[in-house]
Formats: structure tokens, C-alpha cells, sequence
């Protein structure tokens, strides 16, 4: 949640209200005060935001005839600031790119800060040569007044308005004008519009308003992190404009496939989003506390050592997952085409329903009291320094296995992948509150159904080039594949001997599945390269 809705100060009743909505009906607008009835006063948490403003928009719908549905909706954005003059213009939008021709809204505010009501206010306001006068639009005012627009000078005149001052009556104190124009030929790049109100409290001399300025920047999207920005300037040179400027509309940018930014000490990713084709992130090792929302094309995301608290919803064709080292206490939906999770180090409580094409789990190292049913095809397993409790039956086809460092007091079978260590603490009993005290599962008392023990030895597992694999002869071995995260082979052999030498020093280091398939038998294991 971005903002709340703190206070209403409003003459209509709402019909509904949540966090991000507030809904009315009117019976009758004839009856309603535009600049007074709605009302609302906003808390919002400023360090959320990528930008000094703050969004609001308005729709209108009617159950009657509508002779003009165009004019329904509205986009307004409001300046996030401390403390401020009162006196003050701003304009909406505040950002505009090269080409713009739409109407530009500005809003004059005014207050009484002397010691005594003001009789009349007027408000001069000289307009940019580049505004198209014939399109002036007033939309609204908090006081009745008089406009008039000479040769570019627009004037607004309060008579006799007796606006109080701000110690008698602050809140009665201020009043507003907000209007509309286009200028007259679309802006070119790096176009400036400037506007400047001066404002006379009876004869006082004028208060010269701040200059509300619009900035024709080139297409694109402005960068907030000054360390990706510098990043991408260096990889995208020809993509990005004054330094922090992406142009989204670039080839590159929309055709990239794998973005590397790890340890570049990057504190927000805003930006990445917009690469539409990417497979691959690895952007461990930041200072990140959020990520935008990921592309539908992720593949392979690793956000190690970084500051999250939660992660966005995960892509549907992820397969790799690494979130090591975060403050996570908790994990989103995982896409059923996973793999590989690494979560350790962190404070989840409870995983997840487990795909069940996941082959390597890593958990160790957080606040889990319990696992959730293990795929059949789980390779490696490391729970250790956790809280659990019960394990259930393990599988043999888990090849690699830690899980040391818990509160169970037995286990409920072994496996061969299992150290001296593991397999010296006793099976389970059922209803043995000595041995078995959390009444946990038993193969004593149930056989379950497992896989064939197969050894197969890999080393060196880390390993730079090349790698040998020894398989048993018993079994008729029909192919060995190689794959990477993003499900590429990227090596096959169908002459399979006793010992054979992987040669990969054609491939970038990473983390890749070996496949090995025979009579009636398929075994995937974990091969990372160094």
C-alpha cells in the first residue's frame, strides 16, 4: 500500500472507499461545488515514489444520455513537497516528451498570510508565446471572479472576495485557479515552457510565484538510479540520452535477452521492465528493496544479497530462482516450470506448493518448521539450520543432501545419498513418544515405493572445462544431455561409455542439468560450472 485515505473534508457522502478508490453518487451536479465538495486529505509514504509527484485520476460514468463522453475522465499530478510557500503555481503533467501537442494544466494557489482579510486579489499571468491562446479552457476557480486574456496576459480579478487571513482562518485563507491550454504546434526536443504568476493582495506589492517550467525531454523514460543509468549508458550508449534518459523505443532495448548487473550497488531497477525480451537477470549483490513487475519471458533470476522483503509474482516460464542472502519471510506462487530454488538465508517460514519439476531445493538457513511434499524427481535437498520437525520419506532419487541443524529426533528412512553422520540417527517408531515424540512418518510401518539406487560420480562438481561422469554398466545408457537454465542444449552424446569426459569450455560459467537417459530410466543431476 502506497497511500491511505486519512480524513474526508467534503460536503457529499462517498458511496464506497478502499485504499486506492473513493466513489460517489450524485444525484444531481447541478448542486455540487466543484472546487469545495471532494475533498480528501492523503497520507502517503514519499520514499515509495520514483518521482516527486503523485498521480490521482478521475472518472466520470452517467446512467443518462452523456453528449460529451470524452471530457470523462481526468489525470492530474500533484507535487510531493514539505514545507512550502503557500503562494505557489504547478503544472500537470510535469514530465512531457518531444511531439507533445496536449493540453497542459496549471494551477495558480494562493493564500492570505498578513494580518488583515484582503478585499480584492487579482492574479496576472503572462502567457508562453507558445500556447495556442484560441484553446484557453478555465476549469475551475474557488471564488467567484472575473478572467481576461490580452495579448497574452491573462488577468483574474476576486472583487470584493474579504479572503481572511491566515491567523483568523487558515483553512478560509486559501483559494486556487486551475486552466488549461495546448500549445500551438507540437513541442520539439528540449523545448521549454515556462509560466510565472504574479499575485496582488489589494495594494500590496505583487507575490511572485515560482516558475512552473515543462521540458520537452526526448522519448523515453527517465532512469532514477544513477548507478544503472551509468550502467546502461555503458552498454547502451546509442539507447540513452542526457545520462539518465532510456529510450524505450530502442531495438536494444526491447530485443536484449540478459541483463547482468550484479555488484554495481544498485538501489532501484526501475526501467528494467521495459526490456520486453528478457530471459535472463542477475542482479545480486544490489542494494534493491523492490523489483517492477518481471516480463512474462524470464527465465533465470538471480536477486541474491540484496535488501528484499517480497518479491514480485514470478514469471510462468521461470525455471531458475536464486533470492539467497534477502530478508524474505515469505515466497510467491511458483511457476510450475521451475527447477532450481535457492532461498537460503532468510526468514521463510513456510515454502510454497513445490513444482513438481523441481530438481534442486536450497532452504537452509530460515524459520521453516516444515517442508512441503517433495517432488518424486528431487535431486538435491539442503534444509539444514532450519526448525524442522518431521521429514517425509525421501526419495532416492536425491543425490545431494543436508539436512543437519534441525529439532527432529529421527528420520523416517534412509537414503544412499545420506553421510555417516545422518544415517546414525535412529528410524522413526510410530507410537514411540521417546523415540518418535512428534509422532512423525515411518517406513517401518509403510513401505514406500522408490526409484532404483543408481551411482553415478561427477567430478570435479564445481568444475571449470571438463568434467567426467562414471555410470554403472547394468543399465543400457541410450543418451547424455547437457542443458541450460533456459532449456537449451547446449551438449549431447549418444556413445555412452563406463567413463566419459564432458567437454564444456565452450560455455560461460553457470549452473546446467545433465540428463541421462536409458532402459526404462531417466536421471537428472546438477552440474555447475566454475
Amino acid at each position: 500500500m502506497v497511500y491511505r485515505v486519512d480524513s474526508l473534508y467534503d460536503t457529499l457522502t462517498h458511496r464506497s472507499i478502499d485504499t486506492t478508490h473513493i466513489v460517489y453518487s450524485v444525484s444531481d451536479f447541478s448542486k455540487v461545488n466543484n472546487a469545495n465538495d471532494f475533498g480528501v486529505v492523503l497520507k502517503i509514504d514519499s520514499s515509495l515514489f520514483r518521482s516527486p509527484y503523485f498521480p490521482i485520476k478521475v472518472k466520470v460514468t452517467s446512467s443518462g444520455t452523456d453528449r460529451n463522453p470524452s471530457n470523462n475522465t481526468m489525470e492530474y499530478f500533484y507535487w510531493l513537497r514539505n514545507s512550502y510557500d503557500p503562494n505557489m503555481k504547478e503544472v500537470s503533467p510535469p514530465e512531457i516528451e518531444e511531439g507533445f501537442d496536449d493540453w497542459l494544466t496549471y494551477t495558480i494557489h494562493f493564500q492570505n498570510i498578513g494580518t488583515a482579510p484582503a478585499i480584492d486579489v487579482r492574479v496576472a499571468d503572462t502567457l508562453d508565446k507558445r500556447f495556442d491562446l484560441e484553446t484557453f479552457q478555465l476549469l475551475n476557480n474557488s471564488h467567484p471572479m472575473t478572467t481576461s486574456l490580452d495579448k497574452g496576459v491573462l488577468s483574474f480579478m476576486f472583487k470584493d472576495i474579504n479572503l481572511p487571513d491566515s491567523n483568523a482562518d487558515e483553512k478560509a485563507s486559501h483559494g486556487f485557479i486551475q486552466y488549461r491550454i495546448k500549445p500551438k504546434t507540437p513541442l520539439l526536443k528540449n523545448d521549454v515552457l515556462k509560466n510565472t504568476a504574479y499575485i496582488y493582495f489589494d495594494y500590496n506589492p505583487a507575490v511572485v510565484t515560482n516558475t512552473a517550467t515543462s521540458l520537452a525531454f526526448p522519448k523515453g523514460v527517465l532512469i532514477p538510479d544513477s548507478n544503472f543509468a551509468a550502467w546502461l549508458t555503458y552498454k547502451f550508449p546509442s539507447s540513452m540520452r542526457n545520462g539518465n534518459l532510456m529510450d524505450t523505443s530502442s531495438n536494444l532495448i526491447k530485443t536484449t535477452t540478459s541483463v547482468d548487473v550484479k555488484y554495481k550497488k544498485i538501489k532501484d531497477l526501475f526501467g528494467i521492465q521495459f526490456f520486453n525480451s528478457l530471459q535472463n537477470l542477475d542482479c545480486s549483490g544490489n542494494q534493491l528493496i523492490n523489483l517492477p513487475a518481471l516480463q512474462y519471458s524470464l527465465k533465470v533470476l538471480n536477486c541474491s544479497f540484496n535488501k528484499f522483503k517480497t518479491l514480485p509474482p514470478l514469471p510462468p516460464l521461470l525455471t531458475l530462482l536464486n533470492c539467497d542472502n534477502n530478508d524474505l519471510s515469505i515466497l510467491q506462487t511458483l511457476p510450475s516450470s521451475l527447477t532450481y530454488l535457492s532461498c537460503q538465508h532468510n526468514k521463510i517460514e513456510a515454502l510454497p506448493l513445490l513444482p513438481s519439476t523441481l530438481s534442486n531445493l536450497l532452504c537452509g538457513w530460515n524459520h521453516l518448521d516444515a517442508l512441503p511434499k517433495l517432488p518424486s524427481g528431487l535431486n538435491q535437498l539442503f534444509c539444514n539450520n532450519n526448525k524442522i520437525v518431521c521429514f517425509d520419506v525421501f526419495a532416492e532419487s536425491i543425490s545431494e543432501i543436508n539436512i543437519t541443524n534441525n529439532k527432529h529426533n529421527c528420520l523416517p528412512n534412509y537414503i544412499s545419498a545420506m553421510d555417516v553422520a545422518t544415517k546414525s540417527m535412529a528410524l522413526c517408531k510410530p507410537n514411540n513418544p521417546v523415540n518418535n515424540p512428534d509422532g512423525c512418518a515411518s517406513t517401518l510401518t509403510s513401505q514406500i515405493a522408490s526409484t532404483p539406487v543408481v551411482e553415478i560420480k561427477i567430478y570435479p562438481n564445481p568444475g571449470h572445462d571438463l568434467f567426467r561422469v562414471e555410470l554403472p554398466t547394468e543399465i543400457g545408457w541410450i543418451k547424455l544431455e547437457v542443458y541450460n537454465m533456459l532449456g537449451d542444449i547446449i551438449y549431447v552424446t549418444n556413445s555412452i561409455e563406463k567413463a566419459n569426459t564432458i567437454d564444456l569450455s565452450g560455455v560461460a560459467p553457470g549452473i546446467y542439468s545433465l540428463k541421462l537417459s536409458g532402459d526404462e530410466i531417466v536421471i537428472n543431476k546438477c552440474l555447475i560450472k566454475q
